[in-house]
Protein backbone atom coordinates (compact mmCIF):
# COMPACT_ATOMS: atom_id res chain seq x y z
CA UNK A 1 0.00 0.00 0.00
CA UNK A 2 2.71 2.41 0.92
CA UNK A 3 4.53 1.46 -2.06
CA UNK A 4 1.85 1.37 -4.20
CA UNK A 5 1.13 5.76 -3.01
CA UNK A 6 4.88 6.78 -3.28
CA UNK A 7 5.22 5.36 -6.80
CA UNK A 8 2.03 7.19 -7.74
CA UNK A 9 3.07 10.13 -6.44
CA UNK A 10 6.61 10.24 -7.94
CA UNK A 11 4.93 9.34 -11.46
CA UNK A 12 2.52 12.53 -11.51
CA UNK A 13 5.27 14.28 -10.22
CA UNK A 14 7.12 13.22 -12.98
CA UNK A 15 4.81 13.05 -15.66
CA UNK A 16 3.04 16.96 -14.46
CA UNK A 17 7.03 18.15 -14.16
CA UNK A 18 7.88 16.57 -18.29
CA UNK A 19 4.11 18.85 -19.23
CA UNK A 20 4.87 22.18 -17.29
CA UNK A 21 8.69 21.92 -18.79
CA UNK A 22 8.27 20.99 -22.30
CA UNK A 23 5.40 23.90 -21.80
CA UNK A 24 7.65 26.56 -20.19
CA UNK A 25 10.43 25.57 -23.33
CA UNK A 26 8.36 26.75 -25.71
CA UNK A 27 7.46 29.66 -24.32
CA UNK A 28 10.83 30.66 -23.77
CA UNK A 29 12.00 29.88 -27.19
CA UNK A 30 9.02 31.51 -28.63
CA UNK A 31 9.66 34.66 -26.46
CA UNK A 32 13.21 34.85 -26.87
CA UNK A 33 14.45 33.56 -30.01
CA UNK A 34 11.56 33.86 -32.22
CA UNK A 35 12.23 35.70 -35.74
CA UNK A 36 9.43 36.98 -37.74
CA UNK A 37 11.01 35.87 -41.22
CA UNK A 38 12.02 32.52 -39.92
CA UNK A 39 8.76 31.74 -37.58
CA UNK A 40 7.33 28.93 -39.77
CA UNK A 41 10.39 27.21 -39.45
CA UNK A 42 10.89 27.67 -35.68
CA UNK A 43 7.55 26.45 -35.15
CA UNK A 44 7.69 23.46 -37.76
CA UNK A 45 11.08 22.33 -35.70
CA UNK A 46 9.38 23.03 -31.69
CA UNK A 47 5.99 21.52 -32.45
CA UNK A 48 7.11 18.17 -32.83
CA UNK A 49 9.15 18.70 -29.69
CA UNK A 50 6.93 20.21 -27.69
CA UNK A 51 3.51 18.19 -28.12
CA UNK A 52 4.68 14.71 -27.13
CA UNK A 53 6.18 15.77 -24.30
CA UNK A 54 3.08 17.06 -23.06
CA UNK A 55 0.88 15.03 -24.11
CA UNK A 56 3.30 12.17 -22.58
CA UNK A 57 3.52 14.59 -19.26
CA UNK A 58 -0.47 14.81 -18.92
CA UNK A 59 -0.64 10.88 -19.45
CA UNK A 60 1.59 10.48 -16.65
CA UNK A 61 -0.02 12.37 -14.81
CA UNK A 62 -3.26 10.46 -15.24
CA UNK A 63 -1.48 7.31 -14.88
CA UNK A 64 0.29 8.00 -11.72
CA UNK A 65 -3.03 8.97 -10.10
CA UNK A 66 -4.33 5.66 -10.87
CA UNK A 67 -1.48 4.26 -9.30
CA UNK A 68 -1.89 5.94 -6.27
CA UNK A 69 -5.35 4.63 -5.98
CA UNK A 70 -8.46 5.20 -3.90
CA UNK A 71 -10.49 7.60 -6.02
CA UNK A 72 -12.87 8.55 -4.03
CA UNK A 73 -11.47 8.08 -0.30
CA UNK A 74 -8.43 10.28 -0.44
CA UNK A 75 -10.40 13.57 -1.06
CA UNK A 76 -7.14 16.02 -0.74
CA UNK A 77 -4.90 14.25 -2.77
CA UNK A 78 -7.71 14.08 -5.46
CA UNK A 79 -7.74 18.22 -4.94
CA UNK A 80 -3.78 18.38 -5.22
CA UNK A 81 -4.05 15.77 -8.56
CA UNK A 82 -6.80 18.36 -10.25
CA UNK A 83 -5.04 21.36 -9.31
CA UNK A 84 -2.12 19.56 -11.11
CA UNK A 85 -3.88 18.52 -14.38
CA UNK A 86 -5.40 21.39 -14.60
CA UNK A 87 -2.02 23.36 -14.47
CA UNK A 88 -0.74 21.25 -16.74
CA UNK A 89 -3.75 21.82 -19.41
CA UNK A 90 -3.71 25.57 -19.37
CA UNK A 91 0.09 25.27 -19.47
CA UNK A 92 -0.32 23.12 -22.78
CA UNK A 93 -3.09 25.41 -23.71
CA UNK A 94 -0.92 28.62 -23.56
CA UNK A 95 2.02 27.10 -25.04
CA UNK A 96 0.06 25.51 -28.12
CA UNK A 97 -1.93 28.56 -28.46
CA UNK A 98 0.52 31.04 -28.40
CA UNK A 99 2.55 28.98 -31.24
CA UNK A 100 -1.00 28.95 -33.35
CA UNK A 101 -1.42 32.44 -33.12
CA UNK A 102 2.23 33.41 -34.05
CA UNK A 103 2.00 30.68 -36.77
CA UNK A 104 -1.62 32.25 -38.32
CA UNK A 105 0.46 35.65 -38.07
CA UNK A 106 3.21 34.72 -40.58
CA UNK A 107 0.89 33.06 -42.57
CA UNK A 108 -0.09 29.33 -42.87
CA UNK A 109 1.05 27.92 -45.95
CA UNK A 110 0.76 24.09 -48.23
CA UNK A 111 3.87 22.92 -45.94
CA UNK A 112 2.28 24.48 -42.14
CA UNK A 113 -0.60 22.71 -42.40
CA UNK A 114 1.01 19.20 -40.51
CA UNK A 115 2.43 21.96 -37.95
CA UNK A 116 -1.44 23.83 -37.59
CA UNK A 117 -2.94 20.75 -37.11
CA UNK A 118 -0.66 19.20 -34.45
CA UNK A 119 -1.18 22.85 -32.66
CA UNK A 120 -4.10 22.67 -32.77
CA UNK A 121 -4.53 19.19 -31.51
CA UNK A 122 -2.18 20.25 -28.47
CA UNK A 123 -4.46 23.24 -27.62
CA UNK A 124 -7.76 20.33 -27.75
CA UNK A 125 -5.68 17.67 -25.78
CA UNK A 126 -5.06 20.26 -23.11
CA UNK A 127 -8.74 21.91 -23.05
CA UNK A 128 -9.38 17.84 -22.10
CA UNK A 129 -6.65 17.65 -19.60
CA UNK A 130 -8.57 21.00 -17.90
CA UNK A 131 -11.64 19.10 -18.20
CA UNK A 132 -10.12 16.12 -16.91
CA UNK A 133 -8.34 17.81 -13.86
CA UNK A 134 -12.28 19.77 -13.01
CA UNK A 135 -13.78 16.04 -12.88
CA UNK A 136 -10.85 15.09 -10.32
CA UNK A 137 -11.85 17.31 -8.00
CA UNK A 138 -13.75 16.35 -4.91
CA UNK A 139 -17.26 17.35 -4.21
CA UNK A 140 -17.84 19.22 -0.86
CA UNK A 141 -20.12 16.59 0.17
CA UNK A 142 -17.01 13.55 -0.13
CA UNK A 143 -14.09 16.19 1.29
CA UNK A 144 -16.30 17.38 4.34
CA UNK A 145 -15.25 14.29 6.44
CA UNK A 146 -11.79 15.49 6.09
CA UNK A 147 -12.44 18.84 7.22
CA UNK A 148 -15.21 19.15 9.58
Amino acid sequence: MFWRRISGAGVMIIGASAAIAAAALAGVVVATRLEWDKAPDALTTLAPIVLPSLVGGSLLTVLGRWIYGEWNDRAPVMRVASLLAQAVGVLMVAAMGGMFILLLFTGVGPGDRQTAIALAAGMAIGFLVIFLGWTLKPSRRSSAKYFD
